[in-house]
């Protein structure tokens, strides 16, 4: 399970990490953007300057 106080703050790298180990996949998304019926398990994340500053979307 993804923990959002776990995951904003942490770099791209570190996030990457942490959803790789709980069996899903990064993507970084635009703040505006829509999570629309992916085909992907993913955590969907809105990064400035390297850092992971917002949940979007976990999709199982």
């Amino acid at each position: 399970m993804i923990d959002e106080r776990i995951l904003i703050g942490k770099t791209v790298e570190e996030g990457t990490e942490y959803v790789k180990i709980n069996g899903y996949e990064l993507f970084i998304v635009q703040d505006k953007w829509m999570v629309q019926k992916p085909l992907t398990r993913g955590v969907y994340v809105v990064v400035v300057d390297n850092k992971i500053t917002k949940l979007k979307d976990v999709r199982h």
